[in-house]
């Protein structure tokens, strides 16, 4: 907007300063060599992939113009998790209950949902803390406010979008064009509006894809930068009117910054300077315009008009409704004690001429010291300061954006189903028993609110209403009724606007609650009418429960039938005054029985990818399908003691369970997924068993213990500050959403104080500044000292000069005693925006060392080679780290370490492990840092066999959505059978990789197959490079597997082989031997046509006569076969002479391969009907064919020499043998 532009970064830092120690486990492992040789591999091009790699974590996403071009639903690995799910409802205007609102008037919420917009998760997270927003009922369109470094193109979460659809309003995302002046900005924006040459503009349908895929709406458009002319604005005009023509339901918002010549000149009005951005030549081109903030002064270029009045007469001329325009009030500083000129938007009856658009509501959250807090503060800007949206009293300085607008409601259809939940929360509730003890937020989850917050009528003590975030019957909160309830004044609480048509006899109410009196006191009332009056309500009894404990009734309503609930409220009347009345309100519902039905437990869940971060902590991603009649779906696990605990929900068929521990050491325990339907029933639950793959001492765990720190939620004061951003919230001991102590004022010797209220002693003191809140690394304070209150005068103790940081954490010389400690800034930072932005002040009593972050287990592997030839090899270390490697995990010197130079790949070579299996322990060091934990990573026995090469493979086209691909190329899913329970099945992009592309999940234990996803392949065929190890196994040598333009895909060649006597009789039952270097891998049996079929891995082979069958002549010739690449099909036609006189016989069992042999290749013994006739195309075996060249893909083992024999030996022995090569 013109007053800021917000840019964020992804920042993960931890906000509370943590003293890590170590917590120390035993594992001893065979033996090493003293003595090691390392080598830096090569310097990488990819900085992040740490970082990137170390969380499953699906966030928000964010688009520059080159990647939103590139983009499609198969390149996103998160898609299934960042989609929202719920489609966008209708909603209704019911009875208007303030008469100053004006139903025709909207507001536009435009609000910074996830103030750090690069990390924001999809799919909620682990604190209470976030803007759930829950007034729906009064805006009409949503706008995911934010920056990010990733691009201009920032995309809403999933759950924003769920919970706004649930409710009717659409939500947008932001394109931000960065504010002002500066390099590449024009070129930006005409890269932005690129037009095809048949006037397509391809970025305009990317923006139209991506919107329909995620499920959002459409997008707000902010564009700020300086230097564009005519020919940018007109084709500005003609992008968006394309966008309308090509999918006329993409809803666009515009933010009144550029005028039709071009130029950024803002008008804080729609006038004939820039009404082509709304409606140009009878055609829509945007659909809300966004006013800038001073539209209440009078206009330079038009004085004849105030700049409202201009705005409705250009509006109507062009034939537009004036409720299109939004008038911009500002209120991310001061939420409702921000200016708000409101009287320049009022008529003469009191009423709004124009929409409204908020900028940054989310400043309520900001100003809150807690949850509790943030609720008032948010109920003070809707509702006012009454908490009654139905009260018109307009003497108060705000009195809340219900007194302007009318509430609409999306409650239109049965079942109607609430919970009261907030959408987070302290806890998780599932029955009224608390299933999960953790802090959590899904604002999906978010039920039903009440409509009117709060409604009470009464003639004498009100009742007063409210969430209860300390108990719930499902979710994180309930509805409490409390206060005096007196004989003679019932209260009557208006809770719902509905529109609710009962047309089954079986529609049943039922309502949970919980008391502690023996009487409940009250009924519900349902209205039957258009207005609210009371004579229109009708008022049912609920039925008295068991004091203290969750009690449902459930009232009929088949009485009722034909009729339509335009109402839903409480009443509560005693024939005796009741003094601290309290009653829980745990559900409502109104709903068809006929309806209800168990729900099947889904048919099949899988775990889509497992990262585990020790040997106590993992995350996982996992889906499952959909079951028919499913509203959403609960996630839970099964603890040792057989209880479930609540994981999570989402109306998705997908979950990303965040970082969880390991419960007393198990080795596996059961996910559960459960199909609720719409009633809130639950159905049958299906059970996914995780491993944890680990011994539970295989890794040392991180003491997460966290230092007292002594400024916490201390008695602070500030030189100057804003009122949404108040001084507390710098000691409120966290950074997210935008809690932070900011002034525009005194900027330059502002002074933040903090009263420990006793003398305190301390040496270490940690500042965040904007970066560490997610804004730009510009914002960060550059020069600031601590100080503290000696003899009535502030002294220095710690000065810092020419930061660049955005969290400073710093140790003192010496310790300091004092009470009141003072941080004085000098410079607030280079930002054009400026102000002070500290967003934590920390003050320690012990110094602390920060701990090095450890490489990723995942990014380590270890080779155990024959001899001292063993390896380490890191994928990635920064330059400067210090690599060190441990024969146990309680040593304390390492037995290797290097300082790696230049970022890369970092081998350790000349190791010797020995030859047992075991585990390798690690840490790195950077300097100015304690050396991180230790992590483990395995390896292998030196005499395991090979793992086999799997063969069977299946290629279909990965599709989250029907899309159209690019030409020569799609995104497939390869199933990958013929494996074992555990197994592991790597992806490489190039067969030199030492690390893969992407890793299976292990083979399930009900399961015989792995599966890759978004493999991106070439329509005419191509290779794919794979490797498979197995436990207790060595893995297999990489291999290609072979794929079509048919998607058949095969790593094999086919042996056909057929054997007769010299009459030309079939021979049945004959064995021959598979010989690979020098060992028998298979052995195959000819069948009664004499013909037998095996697949074998491409490389050269050996085929011998076992001579199993006493009736024929002995033959101890080798003859050789190359299978050259998979889908090579051979045939082998041999001949063996049958003794004279002898009768025919049975033949013998085939003799399997050795124990040693077994498993080296893997190959099964297919014997086909497949008869293998014919002579056409035959060529003579040729002697001494030479090995295939080494380095082609795959080999099992080194092409050593074979015995052959030429083919004049072959003939005289046993007649003639062709080979038969066929493509």
């Amino acid at each position: 907007m013109a007053k800021r532009s917000i840019r964020k970064r992804r920042h993960l830092q931890k906000v509370a300063a943590c003293l890590i120690a170590t917590s120390i486990g035993t594992s001893l492992i065979p033996a090493y060599s003293s003595t090691a040789t390392t080598e830096i591999i090569n310097e990488s091009a990819m900085v992040e992939s740490r970082s990137i790699n170390n969380s499953l974590q699906p966030t928000g996403n964010a688009y520059n113009i080159s990647t939103l071009l590139e983009w499609s639903p198969e390149s996103d690995e998160a898609a299934r998790y960042n989609r929202a799910t719920i489609k966008l409802q209708d909603r209704f205007t019911g009875a208007v209950v303030n008469p100053n609102a004006n139903p025709d008037a909207k507001i536009m919420n435009c609000a910074l949902t996830n103030p750090q917009i690069d990390n924001a998760p999809s799919q909620g997270g682990d604190i209470e803390s976030s803007y759930a927003f829950s007034y729906w009922q009064y805006v009409d369109s949503y706008v995911y406010w934010g920056g990010s470094n990733r691009g201009i193109f920032v995309l809403p979460t999933a759950d924003i979008i769920d919970v706004g659809h649930k409710n009717g309003v659409p939500v947008l995302g932001t394109v931000g064009f960065p504010w002002g002046p500066g390099e590449g900005r024009v070129e930006q924006i005409r890269e932005f509006l690129v037009k095809n040459e048949d006037g397509s503009f391809p970025v305009a349908d990317k923006m139209i894809e991506m919107a329909n895929f995620y499920g959002f709406d459409g997008w707000f458009i902010n564009q700020e930068s300086y230097g564009c002319g005519k020919e940018e604005a007109d084709l500005m005009v003609e992008f968006f009117t394309y966008m309308h023509e090509k999918d006329p339901n993409i809803r666009i918002g515009w933010y009144d910054s550029m005028t039709t010549e071009g130029p950024v000149n803002y008008q804080d009005s729609l006038n004939p300077l820039n009404v082509g951005f709304f409606e140009n030549n009878g055609k829509r081109v945007t659909d809300e315009f966004f006013l800038n903030y001073n539209w209440d002064r009078e206009s330079t270029s038009f004085p004849e008009l105030s700049k409202v009045d201009m705005s409705i007469k250009t509006a109507n001329e062009v034939g537009r409704s004036q409720y299109d325009i939004f008038a911009g009030v500002e209120v991310q500083q001061n939420a409702y004690n921000d200016k708000f000129p409101v009287k320049h938007l009022l008529d003469e009856e009191g009423k709004l001429k124009l929409s409204l658009a908020m900028y940054c509501p989310n400043s309520t959250l900001s100003m809150a010291k807690d949850m509790e807090d943030f609720y008032k503060h948010d109920q003070k800007f809707w509702v006012g300061g009454s908490g009654d949206p139905s009260n018109s009293n307009t003497e108060d300085q705000w009195v809340g954006l219900a007194n302007y607008v009318a509430d609409k409601s999306a409650i239109n259809q049965l079942p109607f189903v609430t919970n009261f939940n907030l959408g987070h929360g302290q806890q998780y509730y599932i029955d009224g028993e608390v299933s999960r003890t953790k802090e959590w937020n899904n604002r999906s989850l978010q039920d039903y609110l009440p409509t009117w917050r709060w409604i009470v009528e009464s003639n004498g003590s009100k009742l007063t209403p409210d969430f209860d975030r300390s108990d719930a019957y499902n979710g994180g909160s309930s509805l409490v009724i409390e206060g005096n309830l007196e004989a003679a004044n019932p209260n009557h609480i208006k809770l719902y606007s509905t529109k609710l048509n009962i047309v089954d006899e079986t529609t049943e109410l039922s309502i949970t609650y919980k008391t502690p009196s023996k009487n409940n006191n009250m009924q519900v009332g349902l209205c039957f009418g258009d207005n609210y009056d009371e004579e229109n309500f009708v008022f049912l009894d609920v039925e008295n429960g068991t004091p203290g404990q969750w009690n449902t009734a459930k009232i009929s309503l088949g009485d009722y039938v034909g009729k339509t609930i335009s109402a839903i409220s409480l009443r509560f009347d005693s024939e005796e005054d009741i003094n601290d009345f309290k009653i829980n309100i745990g559900s409502l519902s109104v709903e068809e029985n006929s309806r209800d039905r168990v729900l099947p437990a889904t048919s099949k869940i899988t775990l889509d990818d497992q990262l585990f971060h020790n040997a106590q902590k993992a995350e996982a991603r996992i889906y499952w399908e959909d079951v028919d009649g499913a509203n959403f779906y609960e996630i839970y696990r099964v603890k040792p003691d057989g209880n479930r605990e609540f994981i999570g929900a989402t109306y998705n068929d997908s979950y990303y369970i965040s970082p969880f521990n390991r419960y007393d050491n198990e080795d596996s325990f059961n996910f559960e997924v459960v199909a609720v339907d719409a009633n809130f029933n639950r159905g049958e639950a299906q059970k996914l068993k995780f491993k944890w793959n680990m011994s539970a001492d295989d890794t040392e765990v991180p003491n997460e213990e966290v230092p007292i720190n002594f400024a916490l939620n201390a008695k602070v004061k500030a030189s100057s500050e804003n009122a949404g951003e108040p001084a507390m919230k710098a000691v409120d001991g966290t950074v997210e959403n935008n809690s932070k102590w900011c002034t525009t004022t005194d900027m330059y010797g502002g002074w933040l104080e903090v009263d420990l209220g006793e003398e305190k002693t301390i040496q270490r003191w940690v500042t965040m500044h904007g970066e560490a809140g997610g804004e730009d690394k510009l914002t960060n304070t550059k020069a600031f000292r601590l100080q503290v209150l000696k003899d009535g005068e502030f002294v220095d103790i710690d000065v810092v000069e020419d930061n660049e940081e955005g969290i400073v954490d710093r140790n003192l010389s010496e310790p300091v005693t004092g009470q009141v400690f003072r941080l004085y800034i000098d410079d607030p930072g280079p930002t054009p925006w400026k102000a002070i932005r500290i967003y934590e002040f920390q003050l320690f009593e012990n110094e602390s060392t920060p701990t090095t972050e450890n490489i990723p287990m995942h990014a380590v592997k270890a080779t155990n080679n024959d001899g001292a030839k063993d390896e380490v090899l890191f994928k990635e270390v920064s330059a400067g780290y210090e690599v060190l490697l441990y024969k146990n995990i309680t040593d304390v010197e390492p037995f290797a370490k290097k300082v790696v130079e230049t970022t890369g790949e970092v081998k350790f070579t000349d190791l010797d492990f020995g030859s047992e299996e075991g585990r390798v322990y690690f840490a790195v060091k950077e300097e100015g840092k304690a050396a991180s934990i230790k992590l483990s990573v395995s390896y292998d026995n030196e005499g395991w066999d090979i793992t086999k090469i799997p063969g069977e493979f299946k290629i279909s086209e990965y599709e989250v959505k029907t899309r159209a691909v690019e030409v020569g190329e799609y995104y497939a899913t390869l199933e990958i059978g013929d494996l074992q329970t555990g197994d592991i099945v790597s992806y490489y992009e190039n067969d030199t990789d030492q690390f893969p592309t992407k890793v299976s999940v292990p083979v399930a234990d009900d399961a015989e197959s792995a599966v890759l996803k978004q493999l991106l392949l070439k329509e005419e065929g191509g290779e794919i490079i794979l490797q498979v190890k197995r436990e207790g196994m060595k893995a297999s040598p990489k291999f290609k597997v072979v794929y079509k333009e048919d998607k058949s895909a095969e790593s094999k060649g086919t042996l056909a082989l057929t054997v007769k006597d010299q009459d030309d009789n079939v021979v049945n039952g004959a064995i021959y031997e598979i010989i690979k270097d020098e060992k028998v891998v298979e052995t195959i049996t000819t069948g009664e046509l004499g013909d037998a079929l095996i697949k074998l891995d491409p490389g050269v082979y050996s085929v011998k006569y076992s001579g199993n069958l006493t009736s024929y002549e002995a033959d101890d010739l080798l003859r050789e076969i190359t299978i050259d690449e998979a889908f090579d099909k051979k045939e082998l036609n041999l001949t063996l002479v049958k003794k004279e006189n002898i009768d025919d016989e049975k033949p013998t069992e085939p003799v399997p391969p050795t124990d040693e042999n077994e498993n080296n290749n893997g190959n099964e013994n297919s014997n086909g009907n497949n008869s293998g006739n014919g002579n056409d195309n035959s060529v003579e075996v040729k002697p001494n064919k030479p090995n295939k060249p080494n380095g082609s893909l795959p080999q099992t083992g080194n092409l050593g020499g074979l015995f052959a024999v030429g083919a004049a030996g072959i003939m005289s022995a046993v007649g003639a043998m062709f080979i038969r090569k066929k493509k």
